[in-house]
């Protein structure tokens, strides 16, 4: 009778044991099948898009309705280019409002960019098509949106949006000056954009944005020293000079207080930008000088100031501590201005006895401080001094 309750109670057991084991591989089968069925992150932001696409087309809906009704004349054309401009802005507060949440900035990149395309083009036809803005009133409209969309965009960290007002920006400023023929308020435009990508991209460290901006602000004020050439645009002459030295003042000004005030590394983006606006402003000193409203003494005064700038800045204790690259980057941009400067103040003889002077304290320099930058200064002006002198040649 023992016996057999002992082998009854192993039976039983047994069974616990067999029943625990099935009951556990169906939790994790279970577990499984929770998680396989679960959305993935593909899915999730999937949906999340398309119904941010939905969100647009609906917008752009009412964009078109505004259209439609101005276009039919229900209402009056400037009471329906505030209405839709209304509209247009109102989606960037709404783009505002969404980016200061993390997790709707996805949604605040879409309802920025719907509002980039729908003011750009309506600042644009309010200006060329129904002419209720001057050139100069709707390159100032399109400033003033450009700097709000910029400022959100900076503001909550939607580099998307800063990347679309960028583009839109110098698109609407080149369509702008192809239909008004203003070269003057779009050069003014450009620049002033450009600034502003340059600043966001070193507050909020993104990459890429203030080639853009140098790019639409080079080709602004190139235009404007290209066509001041011609006898259909009403360009001031000396003003292309003027602006060109704008362009080079604005850009240095900034690298000067990003590597001095700030403390960062000058890169490739400061040596490219200083090379094309010197040359634009050369290319227009040039023009300005040919057309009696520019002195060459004039040109080479400022030459040496912006020489002498460079070195200052090279020489400059906070340009020291963070040696090298800053040091060769304004003694670099230094001797250019100051041989620019010497070579259009002096004849090319006395010029060349300056440059090996120079040449003299650039290596006395190098050799008490051990900087081999100077030493290669020091070969140039030396190979400069010769070609000036006609030593070379002989």
């Amino acid at each position: 009778m023992t016996s057999r309750i002992a082998d009854l109670e192993n039976r039983l057991a047994a069974v616990e044991q067999r029943l625990a084991k099935l009951e556990g591989e169906k939790a994790e089968g279970s577990e499984h099948e929770r998680e396989a069925a679960a959305p993935r992150l593909g899915d999730e932001f999937a949906a999340t898009a398309s119904k941010h696409v939905g969100r647009v087309l609906l917008i752009f809906g009412g964009a078109y309705l505004l259209r439609a009704i101005t276009d039919f004349q229900f209402v009056p054309t400037a009471l329906g280019i505030f209405m839709g401009a209304t509209y247009a802005v109102f989606w960037l507060f709404v783009a505002y409002r969404r980016g200061g949440v993390k997790s709707q900035r996805t949604g605040a990149a879409f309802f920025g960019g719907t509002s980039v395309f729908l003011t750009l083009p309506l600042l644009h036809e309010a200006t060329t098509k129904f002419g209720l803005l001057s050139d100069i009133e709707g390159i100032a409209a399109l400033f003033v949106y450009c700097a709000l969309a910029m400022t959100v965009a900076v503001v909550r960290e939607v580099k998307s949006l800063a990347w679309l007002i960028t583009a839109g920006g110098i698109a609407t400023a080149g369509a702008s000056l192809v239909t008004l023929h203003s070269a003057v308020p779009v050069a003014a435009f450009l620049l002033a954009l450009g600034l502003g990508s340059l600043w966001a991209e070193y507050w909020r460290h993104w990459l890429g944005l203030r080639w853009l901006g140098a790019l639409g602000a080079n080709l602004g004020v190139l235009a404007m020293v290209v066509l001041s050439q011609s006898d259909r645009w009403e360009i001031e002459p000396g003003l292309p000079f003027v602006f060109a030295v704008v362009l080079l003042a604005i850009y240095l000004s900034s690298f000067t207080y990003e590597s001095h005030i700030r403390g960062q590394l000058l890169s490739l983006f400061e040596t490219v930008q200083a090379l094309c606006a010197g040359g634009i402003v050369f290319a227009a000193a040039i023009m300005a000088v040919q057309s009696g409203e520019l002195g060459i003494t004039t040109a080479g005064v400022l030459s040496l100031v912006l020489g002498a700038g460079g070195y200052a800045l090279g020489i400059a204790r906070e340009t020291r501590e963070l040696r090298y690259r800053n040091f060769f980057y304004y003694s670099t941009l230094g001797l250019v201005f100051a041989v620019a400067g010497t070579g259009l103040l002096l004849p090319l003889a006395w010029a060349a006895v300056v440059w090996a002077l120079m040449a003299v304290i650039m290596a006395w320099f190098s050799g008490r401080n051990g900087w081999v930058s100077l030493s290669l200064q020091c070969t140039f002006l030396l190979l400069v001094a010769g070609i000036g002198s006609g030593l070379l040649a002989t």
